[in-house]
């Protein structure tokens, strides 16, 4: 099954959800899922694309404030 969806750029998927309280899990492992698809979708559609694709951050500037003891 696989290999005939990977022949398909379609990816074979099983997510595991125990039952409980704790969401967490799922919501990490549904990010992950739709992550891989998004990188799936976008190397099918230019597969001279790069494998991983760096997002630009902003910058971030923290101006630490130094402790005094008065």
């Amino acid at each position: 099954v696989k290999d005939i969806l990977s022949a398909n750029y379609k990816i074979h998927t099983l997510l595991k959800i125990d039952e409980g309280t704790n969401l967490g899990a799922v919501t990490i492992r549904l990010r992950s899922l739709q992550s891989v698809m998004e990188r799936s979708l976008r190397r099918h559609h230019n597969p001279e694309a790069p494998e991983v694709v760096e997002e630009q951050l902003p910058t971030y500037d923290y101006n630490r404030v130094v402790f005094t003891e008065e």
